[in-house]
This record gives C-alpha cells, sequence and structure tokens, in this order.
C-alpha cells in the first residue's frame, strides 16, 4: 500500500497544478463567449455586441485584410445575419488561450462547425471555423479573429457574389500617377480589406488613358455601405483621385450590377 502513495500523491499534486494554472478570469470570459455565440444564433446583434469593447480590433477572415473596428466589426456580423437564417454553431471545442510566453491570459478560442441557409438562394452553409475572443480587465471583449473560407462560403451557396465594375477616365500624362495613387495603402488595398470584398482587381487600357477597377461583394448591401464610407466618410477619392480624372466626379463610373446575374 506505501507504493501507491507517492503516485496518488503525484497525480493530486498535478491535478492542483492545472487548477492553479487557469487564469481566474477564464471561466467568466467563456460564458461571455458562449452568450455571444447563442445571441449570433439568434440574431440578435444588440446582445451579441452588448459584451464588445469600442475600442476593439477585428481581425476579418478575408484574405489580405488589415485589422479592422467595432463599426466594421458590427456591420459583417449585421451582414451574416441579414444573408441567412438558422444560423448554429456546431460541436464547439472552446479552450483557453495562452499570452506570447504560453501562460493563459484568460482569452477564449473556439473550434467548430457553422450551418445554417442561405435566404437568397436556399442553400445550405456547412462551414469549418475558428474564432478566438481577448478580454480587457473590464470582461469586454477587445479583440476578436474569425477564420474561415470566406470565399468558398459564398461559392459553396451558389453565389461568387455581386459584381461590381468602375472605370476611371485619367488625364493626360498623370496615368502612372494615377496607378501609384491606387495602389497605395489607403487606395486600392483599404477596399479589398473592406468587409464584404470578396475580390478586387485592376486593368489599364493606356491607349485610352483608362483604368478598370472589377470587384466582387458578397451582396449589393455590403457595396453600398463600402461607397458610402469611401464617398461620404473617406477623403481619398476626393482629395486624391478626383483631381486626376477628365471631368473631375464625371471621370468616375460606377457599373453596379444588382439582378439577372448567371454564370457559365
Amino acid at each position: 500500500m506505501k507504493k501507491l502513495a507517492y503516485p496518488i500523491v503525484a497525480i493530486i499534486g498535478l491535478s492542483l497544478t492545472a487548477c492553479s494554472n487557469q487564469h481566474s478570469n477564464y471561466e467568466a470570459n467563456l460564458t461571455t463567449a458562449k452568450k455571444m455565440m447563442a445571441a449570433h444564433e439568434a440574431e440578435d446583434l444588440d446582445n451579441f455586441m452588448a459584451s464588445v469593447s469600442l475600442d476593439m480590433e477585428w481581425q476579418s477572415p478575408a484574405y489580405g485584410s488589415d485589422i479592422a473596428g467595432y463599426n466594421e466589426y458590427k456591420e459583417a456580423v449585421a451582414s451574416y445575419q441579414n444573408l441567412f437564417s438558422d444560423l448554429k454553431f456546431n460541436s464547439p471545442t472552446w479552450l483557453p488561450g495562452t499570452d506570447e510566453t504560453g501562460q493563459p491570459d484568460g482569452s477564449v478560442r473556439v473550434y467548430g462547425r457553422w450551418t445554417g441557409t442561405h435566404d437568397s438562394t436556399g442553400s445550405q452553409v456547412d462551414l469549418l471555423a475558428y474564432h478566438y475572443f481577448d478580454f480587457d480587465t473590464a470582461g469586454q471583449v477587445i479583440a476578436v479573429g474569425d477564420f474561415f473560407d470566406i470565399t468558398g462560403l459564398f461559392d459553396s451557396v451558389g453565389t461568387a457574389g455581386t459584381p461590381v465594375l468602375v472605370s476611371l477616365k485619367i488625364k493626360d500624362g498623370l496615368l502612372d500617377t494615377a496607378l501609384g495613387t491606387l495602389d497605395s495603402p489607403e487606395g486600392l488595398p483599404a477596399t479589398r480589406a473592406y468587409e464584404g470584398c470578396l475580390s478586387l482587381e485592376r486593368y489599364v487600357q493606356p491607349e485610352t488613358n483608362t483604368i478598370w477597377i472589377s470587384s466582387t461583394w458578397v451582396s449589393n448591401e455590403a457595396y453600398d455601405q463600402y461607397l458610402e464610407w469611401r464617398l461620404n466618410e473617406d477623403s481619398f477619392v476626393s482629395s486624391k483621385l478626383t483631381p486626376l480624372l477628365v471631368g473631375g466626379d464625371r471621370g468616375l463610373t460606377i457599373n453596379q450590377m444588382h439582378s439577372e446575374i448567371k454564370k457559365y
């Protein structure tokens, strides 16, 4: 019997050590994260965002996207709730997060599978996903990361997105300047990083001094939100692009395809 004493004591010691290594805020933060997921499934945007700090940072699943903020995150969550119904996060595996040294920091990570129905096509969603939630000292979510195949998601439900074609008629001698302006971080890279943009390409027609920009978006509403920001809140177009266009604003043409889209 004495030979069993040491293993039993060792096991108890390891258990106590494992418990003591858990961050004191993890259980409360885990409860918050689970409530947010439940609110998303119920399409309850207000309750979902109630636990999110206004100073939060968000990593979008879109390829090449930069860190965004509270408003962009709220718009993205709202767009999913508007585009899909019967959302369900299945078989979640909840895990504690760690800091850069590997120590528990109270953050929450989760793996799972989203299912639902795309409202406009009736197609079923089956999407593997990973999410992280970081918290501040007040228990508010201060950072979120979403990782899944967003382009594959919209391809799978029978739509490659809403296509948009933009033409820019550039003044003589300013084509290279215009291309440099568009390629700057606040130009087309910012457009590509905007939530809802699935793809973005530009083409040059030097014979006519014209630049063509082709993009696809998850919905017309997503592009409308981008356009509202770009033309009315952001200064890039008015201060840096318009002066390069023939006739100012008249040199910019936006063709947004709304309906009767068919792939061959």
